[in-house]
């Protein structure tokens, strides 16, 4: 005898309509005791439309958007909503202009993003090293074997030529005084 199929017509019924509402895929799944709706979905398109545009209202954007500003994570937001916290990223990058930028975590490390007022240049050095015997070749003309080492004709004067060193090379791209003079 035949195992009858799960998926009826009615609680296709349901499940697209609490999809419609904005559930997720995990809260439709617990709800009809099934772990896998992820292929009955795909089986099924015309009734699971894709919900980004449908779920999120200006409504709904300005909410996240708020919680976002008083300083709640993606995941604390994800769960206001019962979204995922991948789906309030994606959601911030989208709307930028709802979401400003936060700072970024990578591995319980916190990086501050910086803004142009935060940013101070500082004058150019006065007094750059030139080593006696300086070929002072153009970048473009410098052959294989020469120092990269730029002698600052561009902070004095600005041009497309920007002017190296050229002695012979020691290690790397550098001659033997500027191989030591840039470890630090």
């Amino acid at each position: 005898m035949a195992r009858p199929y799960f998926w009826t017509k009615d609680k296709i019924n349901i499940a697209s309509k609490m999809w419609r509402n904005g559930m997720s895929t995990k809260s439709i799944s617990s709800y009809f005791g099934k772990s896998a709706i992820a292929n009955m979905m795909s089986r099924h398109r015309a009734f699971f439309e894709i919900k980004d545009s449908v779920y999120w209202t200006e409504i709904r954007i300005t909410e996240a958007s708020e919680l976002w500003a008083s300083g709640k994570t993606d995941k604390e937001i994800g769960s206001h909503f019962g979204k995922s916290p991948g789906v309030i990223r994606k959601l911030a990058h989208k709307n930028r202009d709802h979401f400003p930028v936060k700072s970024i975590s990578h591995g319980g490390f916190a990086r501050k993003i910086i803004s142009q007022e935060d940013v101070v240049i500082e004058d150019p050095p006065k007094d750059i090293p030139i080593p006696e015997g300086a070929l002072k070749v153009p970048y473009d003309e410098l052959p294989s074997n020469g120092c990269q080492w730029s002698l600052g004709d561009f902070w004095d004067k600005p041009s497309d030529k920007f002017i190296c060193c050229g002695l012979p090379i020691d290690k790397n791209r550098f001659c033997e005084y500027h191989a030591k003079k840039g470890v630090i």
